[in-house]
């Protein structure tokens, strides 16, 4: 093997190494661009996550708070139901004044 052919392999080998050098330069380049672009994307996930905890914490703090127990529920409810029928009752009483007052005035 000859100085040339020596030379022409160096020169081969040299040219496949930069190559190669240059290829796995631009692939590290994009694996560290899309890693950016998934640590961003896990970034926003884990915010959100932390929003939904920290809503969920809220509404386990709220809900002992704002809770009635059944039987007060009944006695709530019991309530509107007298307060319905009086105001029924007052209505009814009224609808019968009016009613005379009526009856009154034809007769007159």
């Amino acid at each position: 093997m000859g100085l040339l052919e020596i030379l022409g392999v160096i020169a081969s080998l040299a040219t496949v190494t930069s190559g190669l050098g240059w290829i796995l330069d631009r692939n590290s380049k994009r694996f560290q661009e899309v890693q950016m672009q998934s640590t961003t994307a896990l970034t926003k996930v884990i915010g959100k996550m932390e929003s939904i905890e920290n809503t969920l914490i809220g509404v386990r703090l709220d809900l002992p708070r704002n809770y009635v127990t059944k039987e007060e529920l009944i006695i709530h409810i019991e309530g509107e139901r007298h307060w319905h029928e009086s105001v029924d009752r007052r209505l009814e009483d009224i609808r019968g004044e009016i009613s005379s007052l009526r009856e009154w005035r034809h007769h007159s």
